[in-house]
Parts: C-alpha cells; sequence; structure tokens
C-alpha cells in the first residue's frame, strides 16, 4: 500500500490523514486502523531515513546466514545442545 502511495506521489509519502483515511476506506484494514498507524509512522520514519528499501517486503540480509554464522554463540547463550539438523534446513531454506 505504502509502495504505490510513494509511486503515485513522485516518492514521497502523503500524510498521515491520508493513509488513515486509506486504511478506513478498505474494510479488510479498518479494524486494524488504530494499530496500523503506530506501524505506518515508523515505516515513514524509516522511508525518510533509508528510502524506498524501507517499504520492502523482504529482509535486506540473509537471516538464515546470520543465525548460522553465530551458531555457536547462540547455542551456548541459550545452552542449547545444538541446533537440530531439522532448524538447520528450516533456516537455511527461508532466505
Amino acid at each position: 500500500m505504502l509502495q504505490k502511495q510513494a509511486k503515485e506521489n513522485n516518492g514521497a509519502l502523503p500524510d498521515n490523514k491520508t493513509i488513515a483515511q486509506f486504511i478506513g476506506s478498505d474494510p479488510s484494514l479498518t479494524k486494524f486502523a488504530k494499530k496500523a498507524m503506530p506501524f505506518v509512522q515508523m515505516v515513514k520514519e524509516q522511508y525518510e531515513q533509508k528510502g524506498p528499501i524501507a517499504l520492502a517486503s523482504a529482509c535486506a540480509f540473509d537471516q538464515a546466514a546470520v543465525l548460522l554464522e553465530n551458531r555457536e554463540y547462540i547455542e551456548n547463550s541459550l545452552e542449547l545442545d545444538r541446533f537440530s539438523s531439522n532448524t538447520r534446513m528450516r533456516l537455511m531454506s527461508h532466505p
């Protein structure tokens, strides 16, 4: 939704009132409006700092790789014997 709004406004996000009206006009979002607006504000702040990457639906880094690179630390900190191979496979299959 915000990506579309930014494209329609030459890269600028609309003000919160406009976004709130848009959310209020969508029946599937109406009941979440009060919870959505703080999230929208956070995303807008990130957009101002980072630009369009803040609106990406995918993470900008490989989360599974970070976990696997820090496996020993995580296992020790959480007092785990090890990540199970099943956990590793799930982590590696989610980019």
